[in-house]
């Protein structure tokens, strides 16, 4: 009966362990198929009731929302490094950095954060982001202030660009961003 009760116990561990090692391998997949900007193999991986979140904000409801974000991402050649992943109980966090043209202009770096997913039927079906580990607020909110002013004054015709996260708003970004430096 002892016999027993072990190799039950060992192969409930393993097949949690393999969960875990399941859940970090369609993590890796994510962030090769988001650096790809393959949307199509994105949404192989993504629950069809996926939810994004960054801090206390709801960004995106479901893959036709996070779809308008991967396009918006994907205008500034947005790049993710997955640097660490952390297993923690039932959950799984990563440390990733990001970079692109957007936030290449506004802080020079790569933003740095901790995200945490969840899964539903080996789906990802959230990512939230929890905390900035680096974030340049100091070069950031300076930079983007002084864009957005100069764009109203110079082009009022791209005024609004900075609430506008579709593909066309994150065109206009990108437009503000290049004449902006080209002023100098």
């Amino acid at each position: 009966m002892l016999l027993l009760l072990a190799v039950v116990f060992m192969s409930f561990s393993c097949s949690i362990k393999n969960k875990k090692s399941s859940e970090e391998d369609l993590i890796k997949a994510y962030y090769q198929a988001l650096n790809s900007g393959d949307f199509n193999r994105i949404s192989c991986l993504l629950s069809d009731s996926l939810i994004t979140m960054e801090m206390d904000f709801v960004l995106t409801k479901g893959i036709q929302g996070f779809h308008e974000q991967f396009q918006w991402d994907s205008v500034f050649n947005a790049k993710h490094k997955l640097m660490e992943i952390q297993n923690h109980k039932d959950s799984i966090f990563t440390i990733q950095s990001k970079i692109g043209k957007r936030i290449d202009f506004l802080q020079d770096s790569a933003v740095i954060c901790k995200v945490w997913f969840e899964f539903d039927k080996n789906k990802i079906s959230k990512i939230h982001t929890l905390e900035y580990i680096y974030f340049n607020i100091e070069k950031w909110e300076p930079r983007r202030d002084s864009l957005v002013a100069w764009v109203g004054r110079v082009y009022p015709g791209l005024n609004g660009f900075i609430y506008d996260l579709s593909p066309k708003g994150a065109k206009n970004y990108l437009k503000a961003i290049k004449l902006y430096e080209k002023r100098q």
